[in-house]
């Protein structure tokens, strides 16, 4: 499928009535999208570049309280996060697109890959794995929603992010992964003003932000940079950017940017 057809399909499915649209939506991920033929490792790699940003930052992420920003169809994030020793993760989205049977395929998978999972934390900065957990894993029922107590992760959606259901000063660390491209300026200046209130002193905010042509990752006739081209958007390069409440002054750590209000 070419990128105009894709964009195409979008937009017709963004036109359907909502609980419809959720429905064509897994459909068409399932037929042409990111979840034809998931990447399990590519999933949990990417939970664990914010581990590594944490790190990067002098952040331990175990005992640490999370707020997802996206959570999109898996909880990869949740999941690397309450593997690495997180007290609590609560993630939102927009839109109720988790699904339990990704969920308990994502969770199968670690369970019948621990050397492998054991190598990817080993491999990342910062990636300490609790083995008490791992080998809980392994004991727990894979039934959908209750597995998410387990993973001490809350899940609500539809939710707005900027708008978010949490008490003052409640989390260490605001996280999305690949989300805050696609918000407008507007709609992010509201949930990072929120991000703000939920962040305990010193809390940190991690955002993994990937502005290549989305499009360029199915339809390779098409580089990362293809809505440069006049008339299709304009493009910064990818990276990550973090944050917290009490600095400005600015870092540079691999692709994460630290501010910290001084």
């Amino acid at each position: 499928m070419t990128w105009r057809q894709k964009a195409l399909l979008q937009h017709l499915v963004a036109m359907l009535p909502r609980r419809l649209s959720y429905a064509a939506h897994y459909y068409l991920q399932r037929r042409s999208g990111g979840l034809r033929g998931v990447d399990e490792r590519h999933r949990l790699q990417a939970g664990l570049d914010l581990i590594e940003c944490i790190a990067a930052s002098g952040r331990p992420a175990a005992g640490g309280t999370f707020l997802e920003v996206g959570t999109g169809d898996h909880i990869n994030t949740p999941l690397v996060l309450w593997l690495a020793g997180a007290a609590r993760i609560t993630t939102v989205d927009l839109n109720p697109y988790l699904r339990g049977d990704l969920v308990i395929s994502e969770l199968a998978y670690v369970r019948e890959h621990l050397d492998e999972t054991r190598s990817l934390f080993r491999k990342t900065p910062g990636g300490a794995l609790n083995e008490d957990r791992l080998a809980h894993l392994g004991r727990l029922a894979l039934k959908f929603p209750s597995l998410l107590d387990e993973l001490s992760t809350r899940y609500i959606a539809p939710a707005d992010a900027a708008r978010v259901p949490l008490p003052d000063g409640c989390i260490d660390f605001h996280i999305s992964y690949a989300v805050l491209q696609h918000i407008p300026p507007q709609t992010l200046r509201g949930i990072l003003l929120e991000a703000r209130r939920l962040l305990k002193p010193g809390g940190l905010g991690i955002h993994w932000i990937d502005m290549s042509d989305h499009f360029s990752h199915g339809d390779h006739s098409i580089s990362p940079v293809n809505f440069l081209l006049p008339g299709i958007g304009s493009c910064t390069r990818t990276g990550c950017a973090s944050m917290t409440t009490s600095g400005c002054s600015a870092r540079s750590v691999r692709r994460c940017a630290v501010w910290t209000r001084m």
